[in-house]
C-alpha cells in the first residue's frame, strides 16, 4: 500500500491485483477506481516499486566493541 495526499494504492504481492481509491471523494475506500482511473496509479507504482527495491537490500550490521558485547553477555544476551 501506498498514498499520497489524494490517493491510496492497495497491491497485491502476490495476485499483482490492484486497488486505487479516491480519498478526498472516498475517504471510507469503498469505490475501487482502478479500471476507471488507472492513470492515477502510474507514480504511486513506481514510488511503490522504488521503496520496495530499496527495502530489500540487506542491512549492514555495525561492528560491536568488545565491552558493549560483554555487558549484554551480562544482561544474559548471549550465552557464555
Amino acid at each position: 500500500m501506498i498514498r499520497d495526499l489524494d490517493h491510496k494504492l492497495i497491491v497485491d504481492r502476490i495476485s499483482g491485483a490492484e486497488k486505487i481509491f479516491d480519498l478526498a471523494q472516498d475517504p471510507g475506500e469503498k469505490i475501487d477506481l482502478a479500471a476507471q482511473k488507472p492513470a492515477w496509479a502510474v507514480p504511486l507504482r513506481a514510488e511503490l516499486a522504488a521503496y520496495l527495491a530499496s527495502s530489500r537490500k540487506a542491512p549492514q550490521r555495525a561492528a560491536r566493541p568488545e565491552e558493549e558485547i560483554e555487558r549484554l553477555r551480562a544482561l544474559g544476551y548471549f550465552e557464555n
